[in-house]
């Protein structure tokens, strides 16, 4: 505890660094007494996380959970992209390399049937939940035994 310093609270923390052109590094102090003030007098500045009077202590998880919540708060460019629900085109796309991979392997060997099992999987694609970063890991795949297959053919000729 150095006297002299107000630590800040955390979101005053990202309001201190917001636009901030350069890196910045954060420190935790350890579980049993935090940071020693030799430490402490190396910082710019400090920050402190309210708790409980009746339970005044955080373990180092915890706290790095709540500073890193609030320093992904209210930024735009801190949304994960990943997360994004599949666009209909996307799932398409999915639809689409399947029906590939089932053309290039002529399997079901009846047209029609092999329509059925395009038809089964868009009805699965479309009820399911999918991310978009779900359906382009999963069109990787198709796309990459599709090509396998081609060059399997193109060796038979």
């Amino acid at each position: 505890y150095i006297p002299e310093r107000a630590p800040l609270m955390p979101w005053e923390l990202r309001e201190t660094i917001r636009g901030y052109p350069g890196r910045v590094g954060l420190f935790f102090g350890r579980e049993s007494i935090g940071l020693k003030n030799e430490e402490l007098e190396r910082l710019d500045f400090t920050v402190t996380i309210p708790t409980s009077e009746a339970y005044p202590v955080m373990n180092l998880a915890q706290a790095v959970a709540v500073i890193l919540y609030e320093l992904a708060k209210e930024r735009p460019e801190a949304k994960v992209h990943s997360l994004e629900p599949a666009t209909r085109r996307e799932k398409e796309e999915l639809v689409n390399a399947w029906r590939r991979l089932l053309d290039a392997l002529n399997y079901p060997k009846d047209p029609e049937r092999r329509e059925v099992f395009v038809r089964v999987f868009r009805r699965f694609v479309g009820r399911s939940l999918l991310y978009g970063r779900e359906v382009h890991t999963l069109i990787g795949p198709l796309r990459r035994a599709l090509m396998k297959l081609e060059e399997c053919g193109d060796a038979e000729r």
